[in-house]
């Protein structure tokens, strides 16, 4: 996300490669998300099936919302012949991500303060910005500060490593970050915590530049996305059943099995767009889609206001899965929140000064 431009000109060109198509539907995929969080632990499945089962499957279907953003990145950021000097690259990645973040952090806690009714000190600041996130929904930033940290060496990395070294370790990581989880789950056997040291969410990191190299057939992508999203969803109600109604979050990781081969598969799917042929027919669609997907950073840091405004009613309407059935609540919310989230970033672009310091 926050590798698109700050800013498009008035006249924004049509996406090149789908990388705008990617962030505009991950950035959905997103508020889908954060649209289904809540309905999904309020109605328990024993009390209202039908209602549990409509916000899970739309909370299972949005899981490789985030994993779409750094598989884009990967690909982007650690292409072949990729490098910079340091110093070069870390201004970059300050100037995009460092002045959003205290705007932003300082918009969340004033919403803390003036609407929640929370008491904000410097203590608290200081705490939730060092030590915790300012707001739930700011952890990806510590995420992706940590995968920046990692770039350079990554870079060198990749420009050396031949193809079977690089499915090499992304199957080391697969292994002990998917498979060996799985089996410890499921019984079978429970293999020691240092045998496979490749961990956390670099893994999709260098995906990306693999699915960059070695392009997945979309038709495969397809039926692994498919299968994954109906395994996150029925694995999720039967684990749920199983914890006597509590919501049973194992299989909406990020990082775990079916969430990893939901993401790459989707990802196949979303890379293999014929973005010419789409831009000769629906031209507006996709200057649509691109600017969205260029305001992806900002409509992350902002859709939450959005969203909380709408499902609490602060401004007299009342938009949530209370009043509506999560089979269509659920996306009205989150198209409703994304379209006026989208309108609000835009017009704030038009304030002096806050061009580029939104994302």
């Amino acid at each position: 996300m926050p590798d698109a431009p700050a800013m498009p000109p008035a006249a924004a060109p049509l996406p090149s490669v789908p990388g705008d198509v990617i962030r505009a539907f991950a950035i959905w995929l997103v508020v889908l998300l954060h649209s289904a969080a809540e309905p999904v632990i309020w109605h328990l499945p024993a009390q209202d099936t039908g209602r549990w089962w409509a916000a899970n499957l739309y909370d299972s279907l949005a899981r490789p919302a985030v994993p779409l953003f750094l598989l884009l990145s990967g690909g982007l950021l650690l292409a072949p012949g990729k490098s910079e000097p340091l110093g070069a690259f870390f201004r970059k990645r300050v100037a995009r991500i460092g002045a959003p973040f205290l705007l932003w952090a300082a918009v969340y806690f004033a919403w803390r303060h003036v609407v929640k009714g929370e008491a904000v000190g410097w203590s608290l600041i200081w705490h939730n910005t060092v030590e915790g996130s300012p707001y739930f929904h700011f952890w990806f930033l510590y995420m992706l500060i940590g995968l920046y940290l990692a770039t350079p060496l990554l870079r060198v990395l990749l420009t050396h490593a031949d193809r079977n070294l690089l499915r090499y370790g992304a199957g080391v990581w697969f292994a002990g970050q998917a498979i060996a989880p799985l089996l410890a789950r499921w019984d079978w056997v429970h293999l020691g915590g240092g045998l496979l040291p490749l961990s956390g969410f670099v893994g999709y990191f260098v995906l990306g530049a693999i699915l960059r190299r070695d392009r997945l057939d979309w038709r495969i992508g397809l039926g692994v996305w498919l299968a994954a999203f109906a395994w996150t969803a029925w694995a999720t109600w039967q684990g749920t059943v199983a914890a006597g109604g509590n919501l049973e979050q194992a299989w909406y990781d990020y990082l775990s099995i079916n969430v990893i081969l939901a993401a790459c598969g989707l990802y196949a799917c979303l890379t293999a767009l014929p973005v010419e042929e789409l831009q000769a027919r629906w031209p507006r669609v996709l200057r649509l889609l691109g600017a969205v997907g260029r305001d992806s950073f900002a409509i992350y840091f902002a859709h939450v206001l959005v969203l909380e405004t709408l499902q609490q009613g602060y401004l007299g309407v009342r938009l949530n899965t209370v009043v509506c059935h999560p089979a269509y609540g659920i996306p009205l919310l989150a198209s409703v929140g994304l379209g006026l989230t989208f309108l609000g970033v835009r017009l704030l672009r038009l304030v002096p000064g806050l061009g580029t310091v939104l994302g």
